[in-house]
């Protein structure tokens, strides 16, 4: 009676330790989920914000009456060395900066913790 007791309380200990398993498992696959579609958009974000650099240095360089044969470089070293920290170092966040231009924001695919 005792070995029957103790077998059933084993086998009711590891369904639960299985079914706890396969509810982390699940919570991993769903985070995992979450976080490539996040990546895949920021990677997006990223396209969109170096195609609007490259937009931005050849209207400057285009359009600036500054920029003649003789200091075209030095403003295209100019542009090339302070408009990427924009970017990277300025008051706006990248999510900011995408929610004041139209572009999608990747806040609703970030998993809560």
């Amino acid at each position: 009676m005792e070995v029957e007791t103790l077998r059933g309380r084993n086998r009711k200990a590891a369904a639960r330790y299985r079914a706890k398993n396969k509810e982390k498992m699940t919570k991993i696959t769903i985070n995992l989920h979450s976080l490539k579609e996040t990546h895949n958009c920021l990677k997006q974000e990223v396209s969109n914000l170096q195609n609007e650099v490259i937009r931005l240095k050849e209207a400057f360089l285009s359009e600036s009456d500054l920029c003649t044969p003789g200091t075209c470089q030095h403003y295209q070293d100019f542009i090339n060395l302070y408009l990427p920290r924009i970017y990277d170092t300025g008051s706006l966040s990248v999510e900011d900066h995408a929610e004041n231009n139209g572009i999608h924001s990747c806040s609703d695919h970030i998993p809560n913790p």
